[in-house]
């Protein structure tokens, strides 16, 4: 008989980590062991790693030693690219990079309009093996001022702003993982790859640019994954706090999200929770990314006071860049 995940999970707290050898007779479901897997890769989601961001000047102090992979539509990329840039599609981004040897590279950096999109499709690169990823912070909206319109027109505050909450709202009941495979009839490793590639194919759909915030408590799970102190500065009155880097290990408060609801999440951004709605994707989870996050909710009050690590959170129109760009393929 199959056992739930949140057995393990007790014995897995009491007996120290995820990868202690634990002698007891249990056999676990696919979705345990794809967990499994993936955080003994290097649990790229709660390292300090994700969502592997890269500011505009590097990329073009490196224009010739980094690979530059565009995933905006062949039209947004005639209007204006990156010089050396490569367009490439979704549907053809993971062939191509082993097609051409791209663990060769220095670093890869994916480039979408406003970063959440490269964002998604970076942890899935990630969590596929090719630690070499990157994502172009805010994207071409922070490249030149040519792109901005997409961002510039998004920092604002909730009409409903006023009413937002204070309180620590408390996470869900511990439940067993969402259900990825009947039985593992194969190599965990290339069926966790094959997930991984099925989404990055499928693209980055699941995403909200507006919500409605008196109802979305009623209809999903809302989360808030970043630092505390943007929780402490107000939120939507049903959103739920989980610590970046932190609480989505197998050994805190995954389990305490709920497998058969709808799960949307925001950052500061975007771009961070557009890489955990992408993880959480892979592991079964109906998981949604909140685009641009606090920034279209309550930017005035995260630009009110910003410290050195905040500032670099908040899309800033002083600090786009001014970099070349060509147009055509």
């Amino acid at each position: 008989m199959k056992k739930k995940f949140y057995i393990f999970f007790v014995l897995a707290v009491l007996c120290g980590c995820l990868t202690d050898d634990i002698n007891v007779p249990l056999e676990f479901n696919s979705s345990f062991d794809l967990l499994k897997y993936l955080e003994e890769q290097g649990d790229y989601i709660n390292s300090r790693e994700a969502p592997s961001l890269i500011e505009a000047a590097e990329v073009y102090m490196n224009l010739s030693h980094y690979l530059i992979i565009d995933v905006r539509s062949n039209e947004e990329f005639i209007n204006g690219h990156i010089q050396g840039a490569r367009n490439v599609t979704n549907k053809e981004l993971l062939s191509f990079l082993l097609t051409n040897n791209a663990v060769s590279y220095q670093k890869v950096v994916l480039v979408s309009a406003d970063g959440q999109e490269s964002a998604f499709y970076t942890c899935l690169l990630r969590l596929y093996g090719f630690n070499n990823i990157f994502t172009l912070k805010f994207g071409m909206a922070y490249w030149n001022r040519s792109f901005s319109q997409i961002w510039l027109k998004k920092i604002k505050d909730s009409p409903l702003k006023m009413n937002y909450s204070f309180d620590n709202i408390p996470k869900g009941q511990l439940q067993e993982l969402p259900q990825v495979f009947e039985q593992i009839n194969g190599n965990i490793e290339d069926l966790a790859k094959e997930r991984i590639a099925f989404f990055i194919s499928r693209g980055f759909i699941d995403t909200m640019n507006n919500i409605n915030e008196a109802e979305v408590g009623s209809t999903m799970y809302f989360v808030c994954y970043s630092l505390r102190n943007l929780y402490e500065q107000g939120h939507p009155p049903n959103a739920v706090f989980y610590l970046e880097s932190e609480d989505l290990k197998s050994t805190k408060d995954l389990q305490t999200l709920p497998a058969g609801r709808e799960i949307l999440i925001y950052d500061y951004n975007g771009q961070l929770s557009a890489s955990v709605t992408a993880y959480l994707q892979v592991l079964g989870y109906n998981a949604k990314s909140f685009l641009y996050g606090a920034c279209q909710l309550i930017y005035g009050t995260v630009t009110g006071d910003l410290d050195s690590r905040t500032r670099s959170f908040i899309f800033l129109p002083e600090e786009i860049n001014n970099f070349p760009y060509v147009k055509g393929n």
